[in-house]
């Protein structure tokens, strides 16, 4: 009775373990910063006196780094950012940290790190183009896109998972140069 248990037990272990080993830690580092086209914004007299804002086109560019350890194979399948789908270039960062100028209007401005130092793997995703008619979502994660600002969706070596951002980082605006 006593082999049978512990034999039981040692199985339930491993199978634990290998589960566990295919799923690697990760993280995901989001931030959002508005920019305003290229332009600084300045204002010129409109007809009739009035002050009209000129060169100011704005937009929001999303910083987004996915972290992970280990040797499995991940694919990023999808993002969602404040429920819109978005179809995302994933490509490999060799160096870490990841840091940008606080200011990039000021070339002495502080560095804020996006991306600590690791030796874990980083893929930076870029939007590429919104998806008009994404899948129908369903369960926990059409759950988790109604209540987050972000959710990635991926796969580790062909199992389906998901892991959501509650809230974007915002950082101070840019000007486009």
């Amino acid at each position: 009775m006593k082999q049978k248990l512990l034999l039981s037990l040692a199985i339930t272990t491993f199978f634990c373990s290998s589960i566990k080993a295919q799923v690697p830690a990760l993280k995901i580092y989001a931030y959002s910063q508005a920019t305003n086209g290229g332009m600084k914004p300045s204002e010129i007299a409109g007809e009739n006196g009035e002050k009209i804002n000129v060169g100011v086109r704005p937009g929001v560019n999303y910083l987004l780094y996915f972290s992970y350890s280990g040797s499995a194979s991940v694919t990023i399948t999808g993002v969602w950012i404040n429920q819109k789908a978005y179809n995302v270039k994933p490509e490999w960062i060799k160096n870490t940290p990841i840091e940008i100028a606080e200011n990039n209007a000021d070339e002495n401005s502080k560095k804020i790190t996006l991306v600590p130092g690791t030796k874990n793997k980083v893929l930076q995703l870029t939007l590429k183009s919104a998806i008009e008619k994404p899948g129908i979502l369903t369960g926990s994660k059409k759950k988790a896109v109604s209540e987050s600002e972000l959710v990635v969706s991926y796969t580790v070596n062909g199992k389906k998972y998901f892991k959501a951002v509650k809230k974007i980082t915002v950082l101070k605006p840019a000007f486009a140069s």
